[in-house]
Order: C-alpha cells, then sequence, then structure tokens
C-alpha cells in the first residue's frame, strides 16, 4: 500500500496512546509493541460486541497465526488507532483484518492479518465458534 491509495478502515475504532517507553533508539515505536497495539485492537473490538469484559477462562479465542506488514514509522507525537474487523468466519476459526493509522492524516501505518481459533480451557482443545460470537460479529460487520 502507498500514500496515495485510498484507505477503507474497518467500522471498530481503538484510540492508542503511545507511551514513551514504547520508543526505540532510533525515535519511533518499536516493532515488537505494534503487536501490543493490534492486542488492544482486538480486546476492545470482542468487547464491544460483548458489551463489556470477556471471561477469557471460560470459552474464547487464541491467535493461531499473524502478519504484520510495517508500512511507515510511529514516533512518539503521532495520534494512532487501530481500526479492526473480522473478514472471515470459519468453523472452528476467524480471520481478522487491522490497521493502525495516523487519526489526523489517515496514514496507514501498519496492518495485521490473523486467525484466531474458538479454544475452551476446561478440556484444552479446540472448538466451534459459539454462535454468540457468530451472530454479534455478522450483525456488526453488516
Amino acid at each position: 500500500m502507498n500514500q496515495n491509495q485510498s484507505l477503507k478502515l474497518p467500522k471498530h475504532i481503538t484510540d492508542v496512546q503511545i507511551r514513551f517507553n514504547d520508543i526505540d533508539g532510533l525515535g519511533h515505536v518499536n516493532n515488537s509493541v505494534y503487536a501490543q497495539y493490534f492486542d488492544m485492537g482486538r480486546q476492545s473490538y470482542f468487547e464491544s460486541l460483548n458489551e463489556g469484559p470477556i471471561n477469557w477462562k471460560e470459552a474464547g479465542l487464541v491467535i493461531a497465526s499473524t502478519h504484520t506488514e510495517f508500512l511507515f514509522p510511529i514516533f512518539l507525537r503521532d495520534e494512532i488507532s487501530v481500526a479492526s474487523s473480522v473478514s472471515k468466519i470459519g468453523n472452528k476459526s476467524l480471520k481478522m483484518i487491522q490497521v493502525i493509522f495516523d487519526r489526523k492524516t489517515k496514514e496507514p501505518k501498519a496492518t495485521c492479518k490473523s486467525v484466531m481459533v474458538g479454544f475452551d480451557p476446561a478440556s484444552n482443545a479446540s472448538m466451534l465458534i459459539p454462535d454468540f460470537w457468530r451472530n454479534r460479529i455478522a450483525a456488526f460487520e453488516d
């Protein structure tokens, strides 16, 4: 994605506060911190659909894979947000797309594609994505 491409953002937006300790020796946000920002976006997305905190010790989702593309550096004084969306739901997994972007310019800073798997902590095994999540996601994304 280059700067001239239009950016269609997912509907769910989470503002991120950049902390001084996120910054590395080169003066920009360290690449490892981007994963934390995407995690904040995922948590906020699912809590908004749940209308409150989620007890992940019952049954929930775990991350199976992530792929991040770093497009432009993020600096301490930037104002950024994470846009999150579920792009596909399978039987036991779902795919998410996320974008970290500059709130002022709408410039994308990084993108993340992730796969999350339904997980039952009691049996320590994968499980079907519950209808509750399917219905909430479908209602929000449509």
